[in-house]
């Protein structure tokens, strides 16, 4: 296990060193690199070859004995597959640096976060300071703080390649939680580059333009698999830094409250009070008034204007757009009302699943990404990196033939084509003739899902329906509990006598 994942680090470092040598010959990147970032970036060139060259050699001395310790690089079909992964991180790196000249001018997202930090930590407004185009929390700024001692393009890379290996754990760890290892020879390929390219033009995307979706992406899926491993300490600081940066991930709190998760509900109330009062200790006043003008730009400003664009695919812009002459306040009623009944279908699928086999709760957990993309104000295009746990668990249910039905298979079709082949084709959202085909695939993917878990037989209380300690957990820990945890005994018949 620790050589797979010095490869796979080995690997991400060759894509990010391929991404310089690009970028060092590329003229947009050259041209985008100026003032004082240029020669940060020539004092690094011959770093970055050398780098380059060192892993490129180490990759192919050790090839022939790493496939030899690895036996899923051994099949032709695996190897292609690990070429198509190469390509596309390749295809990262490129996206990247060719945008290296917009982030330098603060023009893009990552540069509107940039902005903003430096102007929290100047004692200024970092939502005055960009025109409201910042509209997180105060929390990123004050995060992003370490950050800004580098230069735009230099924190750019950085915060890029996080996000890279936040991408590769977020793939291994859908591929777990859905049990993806119960493919051998072609379905397994085809599962894999399922789960990889069925939200994969999101998340370029997202990677392209610096957005912190891949981050919030990392840490809900993150929440899920810890909470999913019976550990609440991780889970519920996964879910608090996630809500604490972008609020709306705290749907998910709906799926622990009515699974009965209370340590990890106490862990993330009691994280999320203390990651946003400590920047109070180190900005005292001005921290306050970063949060009022908070709540004028990204709460109060996003429910008072209508939102109606094409590229906003949320319940809120499917709202504006149906009702174009409607006042603001009857609209809010009806937003309102519909995220209240999608969040109770949601919390009663939750409830059902808990006596239902484990792919259910992973299947009910997956909802709530979804939920977050409806229910958020200005859910864009971009946003829907959020897809990727729901559709991997779809992807696996059809493979393994779980997932039947003519009610099934063409929910499956329609958010499948929604997702996936809309976004690779770059077919925007303008060219929908109903100009809510996300959302509308989104809301067919939540029915489907639930009503998916809510049909399932109940589970018997044999000893195939006990939750027991993940494999990984088990082979991390070394040996099993003495004692069954309190959710085995609680599924444990009773003895006899």
């Amino acid at each position: 296990m620790l050589l797979l994942w010095l490869v796979v680090l080995l690997a991400c470092l060759a894509i990010a060193e391929l991404g310089h040598v690009a970028g060092f010959v590329g003229e947009p990147v050259v041209r985008g690199l100026s003032g004082p970032d240029t020669d940060w970036w020539r004092r690094s060139a011959i770093f970055h070859f050398g780098a380059f060259g060192c892993l490129l050699g180490l990759v192919v001395l050790a090839g022939r004995s790493l496939s030899r310790r690895l036996p899923r690089l051994q099949s032709r079909a695996a190897r292609i597959l690990a070429v198509v992964i190469v390509l596309l991180g390749v295809v990262l790196c490129l996206n990247q640096f060719a945008e290296m000249r917009r982030v330098v001018s603060q023009v893009t997202d990552f540069g509107t976060i940039y902005a903003a930090s430096r102007a929290l930590f100047g004692g200024g407004d970092p939502y005055a300071a960009t025109d409201n185009a910042y509209f997180y929390p105060p929390l990123l700024s004050f995060l992003f703080g370490s950050l800004i001692r580098l230069t735009p393009a230099g924190a750019s890379l950085l915060f890029f390649s996080v996000k890279m290996v936040l991408v590769v754990w977020a793939l291994a760890a859908c591929d777990r939680l859905v049990s993806g290892e119960r493919f051998n020879g072609g379905r397994r390929v085809l599962f894999s580059l399922g789960m990889i390219f069925v939200a994969a033009r999101f998340w370029i995307a997202d990677l392209q333009f610096g957005n912190t979706n891949v981050l919030i992406m990392f840490l809900v899926i993150a929440s899920i698999a810890m909470d999913h491993d019976q550990r609440p300490l991780p889970a519920g600081l996964a879910l608090a830094l996630a809500i604490s940066i972008k609020i709306i991930p705290g749907v998910l709190c709906v799926h622990y409250l009515c699974r009965r998760r209370w340590r990890t509900l106490a862990i993330t109330a009691v994280t999320v009070l203390g990651l946003n009062l400590m920047p109070w200790f180190l900005l005292r006043d001005h921290w306050w008034s970063a949060w009022e003008s908070y709540h004028v730009a990204g709460v109060a400003g996003k429910l008072s204007l209508r939102l109606s664009e094409p590229d906003n695919q949320s319940l809120w812009g499917v709202i504006n757009r149906t009702f174009p002459n409607g006042s603001i306040a009857d609209l809010r009623i009806v937003w309102l009302a519909a995220s209240l009944l999608l969040v109770s279908f949601a919390g009663l699928v939750s409830r059902v699943a808990i006596r239902r086999e484990p792919m259910a709760h992973i299947a009910s957990a997956a909802l709530y990404p979804l939920l977050g993309l409806l229910v958020s104000p200005g859910s864009w295009v971009v946003h829907y990196t959020a897809t990727l746990l729901p559709m991997t668990t779809v992807w696996m249910l059809a493979l393994s033939r779980q997932w039947s039905g003519r009610i099934s298979w063409p929910l499956f079709l329609a958010a499948n084509l929604a997702f996936t082949m809309s976004g690779w084709a770059r077919i925007t959202v303008r060219a929908s003739t109903t100009q809510s085909w996300f959302v509308l695939a989104t809301v067919l993917l939540v029915v489907g899902l639930g009503a998916w878990v809510l049909t399932r037989p109940v589970a018997r209380h044999d000893s195939c329906a006990v939750e027991i300690v993940s494999a990984r957990t088990v082979q991390r820990r070394g040996r099993l509990r003495s004692a069954p945890s309190r959710r085995v005994r609680q599924l444990m018949p009773p003895l006899p006598g």
